[in-house]
């Protein structure tokens, strides 16, 4: 009898504990590019100016670096539903039960930048995508990041 107990004490914590699911990556600012779209950054002879046009007007450019910097910033959106604990639930003559509720909620929002390397002459050299984490991006974090990333990809 004291395992039924048991039993019953450790489904109805299972109920209790419900269940959040992620269902989407919510953008609040910037665009999170796919890697198609960024394809065109691998062809020889692409130009700062190609960049530009096709991705639009960067966050940030370091002249001295020669870095485009674009921003995105995300949150995991999840929802779910929880069981809550009820004493003498109206529609039972139990003196427990338990009420399903519904929850959803945002992660800690994150920040990505997008790194744009150009030579001398406006060819692009090279380019990355970087999580930032949840860091404020003033400009000089911004200008921080380009120069971090120009001084480690050895920009001609």
């Amino acid at each position: 009898m004291k395992s039924m107990g048991n039993l019953a004490v450790a489904l109805w914590l299972v109920l209790l504990s419900g269940c959040a699911i992620p269902n989407r990556t919510d953008v609040f600012q910037g665009q999170v590019y796919s890697k198609g779209a960024l394809a065109f950054l691998d062809i020889k002879g692409t130009t700062r100016a190609e960049v530009i046009s096709t991705l639009g007007t960067p966050a940030w450019e370091s002249k001295n670096s020669r870095v485009l910097l674009y921003v995105s910033e995300t949150a995991l959106h999840w929802t779910g539903f929880a069981f809550v604990p009820v004493l003498f639930p109206q529609d039972s003559n139990d003196w427990l039960g338990s009420k399903p509720v519904s929850i959803s909620g945002d992660d800690e929002h994150k920040w990505r930048v997008l790194l744009v390397a150009y030579d001398e002459r406006g060819f692009v050299t090279s380019h990355m995508i970087r999580k930032v984490g949840n860091h404020s991006l003033d400009e000089k974090r911004l200008e921080a990041l380009c120069v971090d990333y120009s001084c480690h990809n050895a920009i001609p």
